[in-house]
């Protein structure tokens, strides 16, 4: 509630009483505090639970559609990411590359800025699809057997489940 007040809040203000002179930077906020609202609502819509076991890591999400909002939802913390490097870019041509401003204003530069968070998101939907835990699996088991204990409920489907693999654990020392 506090988060849709909040960025509800900043969109009101950011649109009322904030000077032209901004340009850019306003419609960057603006994509910030909307993309912030979005994630806050489907944060209500899927509720997500994450169980951890040993090494396995699992989130599930107890909806009809299963796998693909939980996917949907774990996807979707890449776009901030990307919102930031594009902010970080603006900001730094702000200060040492002022001729390149005018490109954040270019519809081939905005298209480039849409193009890459949202590869970014489906590469990672894709990812986070592809590990869906479903059939048998003894990390999954594992996870749905903790997700029992803890709340009661046995949840079959809708498992994104990283599970750390043993076998080759001394080569991946390294690694970790």
């Amino acid at each position: 509630v506090a988060g849709v007040g909040l960025n509800s809040l900043l969109l009101y203000l950011i649109r009322r009483h904030t000077r032209l002179s901004l340009g850019a930077y306003k419609q960057l906020l603006t994509i910030f505090a909307s993309f912030d609202l979005f994630l806050i609502i489907l944060h209500g819509i899927v509720e997500p639970r994450v169980v951890i076991v040993d090494r396995t890591f699992g989130v599930v999400a107890d909806s009809f559609i299963g796998n693909r909002l939980t996917s949907l939802y774990s996807a979707s913390f890449t776009i901030p990411f990307a919102l930031m490097n594009i902010h970080f870019l603006f900001r730094y041509w702000t200060i040492e590359k002022m001729h390149l401003i005018h490109l954040f204003s270019r519809p081939p530069f905005i298209f480039l800025l849409v193009i890459v968070p949202l590869t970014q998101f489906v590469v990672l939907f894709l990812l986070c699809y592809s590990s869906d835990g479903e059939g048998f699996d003894i990390g999954t088991e594992l996870l749905r057997s903790a997700f029992e204990r803890e709340y009661g409920q046995r949840i079959e489907q809708g498992w994104l489940v990283m599970d750390h693999w043993v076998r080759y654990n001394n080569k991946m020392k390294c690694l970790t």
